[in-house]
C-alpha cells in the first residue's frame, strides 16, 4: 500500500485510471479464461494554457475466452466453437477543469482522437464491447445547454468580457466522441482489418435518468457489429452509499421514486 492505494505501481503516472472486474465464479466455474489484457494510453502529452499537464487517460482491454462442451448424453462430446469477448473500458478527457480550454488548438480534437484510439484496439477475432464515461451526452439536451451557459459565464468572468463560446463550437467539442463513432460508419466498409465501417454500434442514446450529478447521461456501451443483441432493459445502479458534503445527490430522488419502467436501480456517476 502506498498513497492509500493497494498494489501501488511506481510506473503509474496518474491517479486517474480504469478497471475491469470479472466475477470470480465466471473464472472458477463458468468456463471463462482471461487470455490477454493490456492498458493503452489514449491522451496526448500536452500542456494546458494554465500550465497544467493534461491528465493521463487510457483504455483498459481484457480478452476472455469461453469454451462450451456438449452434454455427455449427446451423440458426441465435442467442444463447440470458442467464444471470445474483448471488454474495453475508458474515461475520456473532459469536465469543467479541462473543458474551459476546449477552444485551445491543442485540445480541440483531443476527445475525438482519444475515442479513435479506443476504436483502434478492436479485435476482429472477438466480440468487442467498449464501455466508459465519455464526459458528454450523445444528443443535445437541456443539461448540455445548461453546461454551455455555465462555461460561457466562466469564460466571460475569467478570460474577457468579449469572449464568446458559440453553441456550434461547444457541441463540436463535447460530441466529438460520437463524431468519431460516425466516422467508423463512413469509412471504407471493405477494410479487411475490421476497424472501420460498422465496427461499432451505440446501444442507447438516452436513459430514464442521468448518470452524473449534472443531469447528463455520459456513460455508454458500444459494441462491435457481430453483436446484434438489443437490450431488453438497462439498469442504472446507485453505487454511492454516502455522499461527500459538496455533492448534489441527483440519483436519490430517482431511487426513492422509481419510474414505471424496468429501470428500478440507479447510478450516480460520481
Amino acid at each position: 500500500r502506498k498513497n492509500s492505494f493497494l498494489n501501488y505501481d511506481e510506473s503509474f503516472t496518474s491517479t486517474l485510471g480504469n478497471s475491469i472486474y470479472v466475477k470470480s465464479e465466471l473464472l472458477s466455474k463458468g468456463g471463462w479464461t482471461v487470455i490477454t489484457r493490456k492498458v493503452v494510453q489514449i491522451s496526448s502529452d500536452l500542456v494546458l494554457p494554465n500550465g497544467v499537464v493534461l491528465e493521463y487517460r487510457c483504455v483498459v482491454c481484457a480478452t476472455l475466452k469461453l469454451k462450451h462442451e456438449c452434454q455427455s448424453d449427446t451423440v458426441s462430446n465435442r467442444i463447440k466453437p470458442v467464444q471470445v469477448v474483448q471488454i474495453l473500458c475508458t474515461h475520456l478527457s473532459g469536465g469543467r477543469f479541462e473543458d474551459q480550454y476546449m477552444e485551445d488548438p491543442q485540445l480541440v480534437g483531443e476527445r475525438r482522437r482519444q475515442m479513435q484510439h479506443c476504436f483502434d484496439q478492436h479485435d476482429p477475432a472477438a466480440d468487442n464491447i467498449l464501455v466508459g464515461d465519455f464526459n458528454a451526452s450523445a444528443t443535445k439536451t437541456a443539461a448540455m445547454d445548461g453546461y454551455w451557459q455555465l462555461l460561457r459565464q466562466q469564460f466571460q468572468t475569467e478570460l474577457s468580457a468579449t469572449h464568446n463560446l458559440s453553441s456550434a463550437d461547444f457541441y463540436a467539442y463535447m460530441m466529438a466522441p460520437f463524431a468519431a463513432l460516425a466516422d467508423t460508419k463512413s469509412n471504407n466498409k471493405n477494410d479487411d482489418d475490421g476497424k472501420n465501417s460498422d465496427s461499432w454500434h451505440l446501444l442507447y442514446e438516452t436513459l430514464d435518468g442521468s448518470t452524473s450529478r449534472f443531469g447528463h447521461v455520459v456513460d455508454y456501451f458500444i459494441t462491435s457489429p457481430q453483436i446484434s443483441v438489443v437490450p431488453r432493459s438497462i439498469k442504472r445502479v446507485r453505487m454511492i452509499k454516502e455522499y461527500m458534503p459538496w455533492v448534489r445527490p441527483t440519483a436519490d430522488d430517482d431511487f426513492l421514486q422509481p419510474q414505471e419502467h424496468e429501470l428500478d436501480e440507479y447510478v450516480d456517476g460520481n
